[in-house]
């Protein structure tokens, strides 16, 4: 999943790719954007973070001769994590359309890539890892719908179950909170809709005790 490139690899990569510095602390790439580029670690670390609210949850730390990325970078979709030098760090960076052709044309580089990223992949959908967040309850064939939806298309979600999530709840009894004012919330507008739909069913339930 984290395989370490060889001097000699590193090297064909070098041939096209700009080098770069990172103070300790700095972004190197961001979530969210759909046109990140590829990075090899060549001195320092660059620590891989899955933000949810305030918490930056660590995924992995990538090391010298190691390379960040997973299936987004290829197929264009928001980048679901983000990086950070953890220390002092210099990098190859490769942009989009250079990554591609790199990939198109070093067979031997596109075996390593892409069996990374498929396995990485598949790491954040076992974790939950996503800019996704299903809502709704277990016994709605909608709600199932849209799961399966997802996992056929291989896209990491989150699964928020209202019928039993006690995130909806405050310390006071029948009293509900979403979006902004709920602790973790980070969706702000998204999150109040969808999740101000969801808790009417509980306030339903409350009432109906």
């Amino acid at each position: 999943m984290f395989p370490v490139l060889s001097d000699a690899q590193v090297a064909r990569v070098a041939r096209i790719a700009t080098q770069v510095d990172f103070a300790p602390g700095s972004l190197v790439f961001g979530e969210g954007n759909t046109s990140t580029p590829f990075f090899v670690v060549l001195e320092g670390q660059i620590e891989v973070l899955a933000p949810h609210g305030d918490v930056e949850a660590i995924v992995t730390v990538h090391g010298r001769h190691e390379f960040t990325g997973e299936v987004t970078l290829l197929t264009g979709r928001r980048t679901l994590v983000q990086g950070r030098a953890r220390t002092q760090t210099r990098v190859l960076r490769l942009e989009p359309a250079q990554f591609r052709n790199i990939v198109q044309t070093d067979a031997e580089l596109s075996e390593i890539i892409m069996r990374a990223f498929i396995l990485r992949r598949m790491g954040l959908f076992l974790e939950g890892i996503s800019d996704v967040v299903v809502l709704g309850s277990r016994h709605s064939a909608t709600t199932l719908r849209l799961q399966e939806f997802l996992t056929r298309n291989g896209y990491p979600h989150r699964y928020m179950d209202v019928d039993s999530d006690p995130e909806f709840e405050t310390s006071l009894r029948n009293v509900f909170a979403v979006g902004d004012v709920r602790a973790g919330s980070v969706k702000r507008v998204a999150s109040s809709v969808g999740e101000g739909s969801a808790c009417v069913q509980v306030i339903h339930r409350a009432i109906a005790e």
